[in-house]
């Protein structure tokens, strides 16, 4: 998650650890819900390719 932009590790953050619902964590970051979606969209492959080198 190092590699995230701020936003988009807040956005995951949010909702993976505290269940926060699409529209709460768009009002926290102050964007739309649609960029709030594209934030957790780009995030979860990248996530994926950086547990990848685990295995």
């Amino acid at each position: 998650m190092a590699s995230f932009p701020l936003d988009q590790e807040r956005a995951w953050l949010m909702r993976e650890f505290a269940g926060c619902s699409y529209a709460d964590i768009a009002i926290e970051l102050v964007v739309p819900e649609s960029t709030m979606r594209g934030l957790l969209a780009r995030s979860r492959p990248t996530l994926a390719d950086d547990l990848a080198a685990w295995l």
